[in-house]
């Protein structure tokens, strides 16, 4: 036990017995007056037999001690009633109880002294580092601040080893060189009878097929000789048609007996057999349409090359096509024109 508190406790405790003794014994003068009175008393008879205390144990010293009760003998109990038998249920049995988790164990005294009145921190432990600014503030002033992490370096990654492709040529789409599909591409094939130029009134083209005319001279004798069976009147009013196979059997004979052999004959048999079959299906389209007039011919056998384009745009249909309800000549112009426009490179010098 600390000394400190062994010395505490004593001084207590004679505080505790001074103050009763006191207490017990009357206070003041009187108390001592009497006190000697009764010693002298005490002392000449010598036959007092009671013992009075004083201090803690406290009574007046002038109070005689009064005599101790006598027993009383205690009353005998009645024999207690015989008490019947309670019936026993059968209890169910308690389930056990989870173990009590163990408590953990206290850490040994050091055998340090600890300062203050009841107790305190202990000396010989270092105190924790002071903070910095104002009351609340929650930095601490001594500790070193903690080293940032530094971002991780990203890999860099390494260029594809496979090669890139090749670009692909541009593939050059040549002309078409089949007279009949040239033709057949802008004309077009319907089996029934239709006005070709609706918005022109003095014009009524009546066509079938693939752009044969059924108003030209020879338009019935060539129908009857080609497709036979068929009633030519009711066809050119449209109360009939035609099949595919009829319509391009009148195509083929226009096409091998009346418009190439016209073409070959406007700009001349040794002109037209030196044309390249690009060239000659442009010749053949435009004499199939009926535009190409005789400025162009002269000029595609004079050979100037330069002034066929121009002077072959240079027609009334193709400037009001679109008035005229024909959109589609001026594409089928165009295209015969570049097919002309490639003769131009092998145009002869002049000397």
């Amino acid at each position: 036990m600390d000394i400190y508190k062994l010395l505490r406790v004593v001084v207590i405790f004679c505080v505790i017995n001074q103050g009763l003794a006191w207490w017990g014994g009357g206070g003041g003068s009187k108390s001592k007056s009497s006190s000697r009175e009764t010693s002298k008393k005490s002392s000449s008879s010598g036959s007092s037999s009671s013992k009075r205390g004083s201090g803690i144990w406290g009574g007046s010293r002038s109070k005689p001690s009064k005599p101790a009760p006598k027993p009383q003998p205690k009353p005998k109990p009645k024999p207690p009633a015989p008490k019947p038998k309670p019936e026993v249920k059968p209890q169910p049995r308690p389930k056990p109880k989870p173990p009590a988790p163990k408590p953990k164990p206290k850490p040994a005294d050091s055998g340090k002294r600890k300062s203050g009145w009841w107790g305190g921190k202990n000396r010989n432990v270092p105190p924790k580092p002071k903070r910095s600014g104002w009351f609340w503030s929650g930095k601490k002033k001594n500790v070193p601040p903690k080293p940032k992490p530094k971002p991780k370096p990203i890999p860099e990654t390494p260029p594809s080893s496979k090669p890139k492709p090749a670009p692909k040529p541009k593939q050059i789409t040549k002309p078409e060189t089949d007279i009949k599909k040239v033709i057949e591409k802008y004309e077009g094939m319907r089996l029934k009878a239709y006005d070709a130029q609706p918005k022109n009134p003095k014009v009524h083209d009546t066509t079938i097929g693939i752009g044969f005319n059924l108003n030209r001279p020879d338009a019935e004798k060539t129908f009857k000789k080609h497709v036979p069976g068929v009633d030519f009147n009711k066809v050119k009013s449209g109360e009939q048609t035609i099949t595919k196979e009829q319509a391009r059997a009148l195509f083929n004979h226009d096409v091998d007996n009346i418009y190439e052999p016209r073409a070959r004959n406007k700009v001349g048999k040794d002109v037209y057999d030196k044309l390249p079959s690009n060239v000659k299906a442009a010749v053949v389209n435009a004499v199939y349409r009926g535009d190409l007039g005789p400025k162009t011919t002269n000029l595609i056998k004079q050979g100037k090359w330069k002034e066929v384009g121009k002077e072959y745009l240079d027609h009334n249909q193709y400037k009001n096509a679109d008035k005229l309800g024909i959109p589609g000549v001026k594409t089928r112009m165009d295209w015969n024109k570049e097919q002309f426009d490639t003769m131009i490179k092998q145009e002869t010098p002049k000397q």
